[in-house]
């Protein structure tokens, strides 16, 4: 064989020299992309075509592509507002817009206004979580005060999932696209002036189902994370869980994780995570919440995907969501249902709510309770550390013949290659214990086909703190 050196032959001095080649050394762990994709409804005047992913850069970006006041340039912004929230930094954010259901029927909403003020004050309401607030002056008349709400919520019309219409003392609010994802517009009376009533009514109920397989069928050009759904249903199951199986695959290793909200009594979420229990998807539970689903299925994965450590702990995070009325927040026993069910349940936190702790809705393997994949932190970082070894071979070991000769062993390469991608994880406390499974990583030529090497290579999670449990003993 020969061996190259970079010192020159014309070099004469005696003596030993050294140089060194770190090209095939000390394997380091690659970074790697992040990327959150909405999967929402766009509206007519979106510009994005549908099931086509595309990159979202900012509000504006969001509300041409997706269309002023749709689910998926409403999500946008929710996305990039817990980005700032969060302060880690923010991961790729990206749209496969949805058609609206054709067929179906957009929901609609009135709020019905009754005077006059017999003092002046503010009316003020909340729609979707957000405060809309209208002066209002002694002696208004319902017609009055009915226009000037309407006009603040022109003007309000990007952040607000309705587009708003008056006749005389009604205000209409319609969803701006078909579906029953429409049927999720929370709306409360805050104040009212002294002679002022408000009265809200659902005046058509949205119908249709969105359909999403297209969409997910079109997430394959590149890697895709975290995927915030707008859709919520038990319906959307089988779809979800075959592109899960498929995605996670041999010949795809394309490790997505699949989010939704659910703002629906815990009764409702834990109804939909039967549905699913499948720790590659995570369902978000928030009782009465302002917010659309959708808002929590992508604050909740901007959040998780901002950081990038694999095994990162979100206990206590603050999500840029509306808090619910108090008398809807989950009691303590209400949390620990929700955890035992595999729901991610919020909590209020001042201004915002608070993620209790990350859980996947795999709760049982073959109808038996397995706690490790309860924790969202342990399939992340099998996957992680899936690619990263990945990485390894593919940039490692190029047009490799698999030979005998001591001077050449691919086996033993491959190995070391393993270990060390696993004690640079163990640097950065991804894994643990590498020590303990080195005698357990093997590498054997398979019987069959040809030039195919098989690799054993267990690994120990370096989970998430959650708990502590003090026992205190005080003697007199």
């Amino acid at each position: 064989m020969t061996i190259n050196t970079s010192v020159p032959t014309n070099l004469r001095t005696p003596g030993g020299y050294h140089e060194f080649k770190f090209d095939a050394a000390g394997q380091q762990l690659v970074p790697f992309d992040r990327r959150v994709v909405i999967l929402a409804e766009k509206s007519s005047a979106g510009t994005a075509t549908a099931d086509t992913p595309v990159q979202i850069f900012d509000e504006t970006d969001g509300d041409a592509k997706f269309g002023k006041s749709s689910l998926g340039a409403l999500m946008v912004r929710q996305a990039l507002a817990q980005a700032k929230l969060s302060a880690v930094g923010s991961p790729e954010i990206w749209g496969c817009p949805v058609a609206e259901n054709g067929a179906g029927t957009a929901a609609v909403y009135t709020i019905t206004i009754t005077g006059p003020a017999t003092a002046s004050s503010d009316l003020v309401l909340s729609i979707a979580g957000r405060v809309i607030s209208v002066g209002v002056t002694i002696d208004d008349a319902q017609n009055t005060i009915a226009a000037a709400l309407e006009k603040e919520l022109d003007r309000l019309a990007a952040i607000l999932p309705v587009t708003a219409s008056v006749a005389a003392n009604v205000v209409t609010l319609t969803f701006p696209t078909k579906g029953v994802n429409g049927n999720d517009v929370d709306r409360t009376t805050i104040r009212t002036p002294a002679g002022v009533t408000i009265a809200h009514a659902a005046t058509v109920a949205g119908v249709g189902a969105t359909a999403i397989t297209n969409a997910l069928a079109a997430l394959y050009d590149r890697d895709y994370h975290g995927i915030a759904m707008a859709n919520h249903a038990t319906g959307d199951a089988a779809v979800i869980l075959a592109d899960a199986a498929f995605t996670w695959g041999f010949g795809q290793k394309n490790f997505k994780f699949y989010a939704m909200g659910e703002r629906g009594s815990l009764g409702t979420a834990q109804t939909l995570e039967a549905s699913y229990n499948d720790y590659r998807v995570l369902i978000t539970s928030c009782e009465a919440v302002g917010s659309l689903p959708g808002e929590l299925a992508v604050a909740q994965m901007v959040a998780w995907f901002a950081r990038e450590a694999p095994n990162a702990n979100l206990d206590n995070e603050r999500l840029a969501i509306y808090p619910p009325p108090p008398a809807s927040a989950y009691t303590a026993a209400e949390v620990e249902s929700a955890l035992a069910s595999g729901l991610i349940p919020l909590v209020p936190d001042g201004p915002f709510v608070k993620i209790v702790r990350l859980v996947t809705s795999q709760i049982t393997v073959s109808s038996v309770p397995f706690e490790p994949l309860r924790d969202a932190a342990y399939p992340r970082t099998a996957a992680y550390m899936a690619k990263q070894i990945d990485a390894g071979f593919l940039t490692g070991f190029k047009q490799e013949v698999l030979s005998d000769s001591p001077e050449d062993d691919v086996l033993q390469r491959v190995r070391d290659m393993v270990i060390e991608k696993h004690r640079a994880a163990q640097t950065a406390r991804y894994i643990r214990d590498v020590d303990a499974f080195l005698d357990q990583i093997q590498v054997e030529i398979a019987a069959a086909p040809a030039g195919r090497l098989v690799v054993s290579d267990p690994f120990r999670v370096a989970g998430p703190l959650h708990q502590g449990v003090f026992v205190h003993t005080m003697y007199q």
